[in-house]
């Protein structure tokens, strides 16, 4: 494995850890008050599976973007300007997902609102991947990695 995919997977890996642990801290918080309250009614939108299940695929979604983002670039580097369409979904793709797991983590009441634009950049990204889905395999994961994230996203806004 050459030095970029090390530092690529280990960045991933990263991130990845780093959001777990902030939805597992969150909710661990929330159970505690849960717990000391007495309250019966949840605070925020979503109950903890459907915070558990949109983050991994909102992180799972950035982390194939990002690789997406990078071969995008390699490839524009070479001279291939085929991909620039692909690169511009994953370049407006990553922040959104990025910012929409933390705040989804925190069962956060801008959590809705948030996703309804990640929706957006989710099927923009998806259709500008596929595209090239034949032809690149780092386009072709992030295409699936952004329709399962559609799918998961649409279970909660209905």
């Amino acid at each position: 494995m050459d030095r970029r995919k090390v530092l690529q997977s280990g960045g991933v890996l990263g991130a990845s850890v780093a959001a777990a642990t902030i939805a597992a801290v969150s909710q661990a918080a929330f159970a505690k008050d849960h717990k000391k309250s007495g309250k019966n009614k949840q605070s925020g939108p979503f109950s903890g599976d459907q915070i558990n299940s949109l983050t991994a695929a909102l992180l799972d979604c950035k982390s194939k973007a990002d690789i997406c983002v990078a071969h995008c670039q390699r490839e524009l580097a070479r001279g291939d300007n085929m991909l620039g369409e692909c690169l511009k979904g994953t370049l407006e793709v990553v922040p959104v997902v990025a910012a929409s797991s933390t705040i989804v983590a925190y069962n956060s009441e801008l959590s809705k609102p948030l996703l309804k634009v990640c929706l957006e950049a989710c099927e923009f990204c998806a259709e500008a991947c596929k595209k090239h889905a034949d032809h690149h395999e780092e386009c072709k994961t992030c295409y699936e990695s952004c329709k399962a994230c559609i799918k998961e996203i649409k279970k909660v806004l209905g």
